[in-house]
């Protein structure tokens, strides 16, 4: 398995037509803080939650980026 940096996250959710405000990597995967404008899937990611602003933080656990029925293979391309 190749490494996944914050860029090929970025290319994820631009894949999910989903404007990001911020992204991080943890240990445990990768965060970032969506627009308002575009909600996110529950589907795509390991975690969805919506801030008091309207904005949406996900979650991608390191676990999860190879998961078929999360990522629909983006990142075995």
């Amino acid at each position: 398995m190749e490494t996944i940096t914050t860029l090929d996250f970025l290319k994820y959710l631009e894949s999910l037509n989903l404007f990001r405000w911020n992204i991080t990597l943890n240990k445990n995967g990768f965060e970032a803080v969506i627009s308002q404008d575009t909600v996110p899937s529950i589907k795509n990611f390991t975690q969805v939650e919506e801030n008091k602003d309207g904005t949406f933080w996900v979650r991608l656990s390191k676990i999860d980026i190879y998961n078929e029925s999360i990522t629909n293979g983006f990142f075995n391309r």
